[in-house]
């Protein structure tokens, strides 16, 4: 920023565009049936998410290693 006024106008400009956002707010709220339409989509690519997750990753298998034991304390 070279010039002083620059800053000032940048702050001034954002502020600006602060208040021009919170009069759509106002004026076009957010409906509880649009907030539900992208509740279930956000819901919905989860899921797909979690499933090529478990997909990908193989289950362990026993046959390979008989001596395994789950996780927990050690008894001596």
């Amino acid at each position: 920023m070279d010039n002083p006024n620059q800053a000032d106008t940048e702050a001034r400009l954002h502020k600006l565009g602060q208040k021009v956002r919170e009069g759509w707010e106002k004026r076009h709220p957010a409906e509880d049936k649009d907030l539900a339409f992208f509740k279930d989509a956000i819901r919905e690519q989860w899921e797909k998410e979690q499933v090529a997750d478990r997909e990908q990753k193989p289950a362990p298998d026993a046959a390979k290693e008989p001596d395994r034991k789950p996780p927990g304390p050690e008894k001596d």
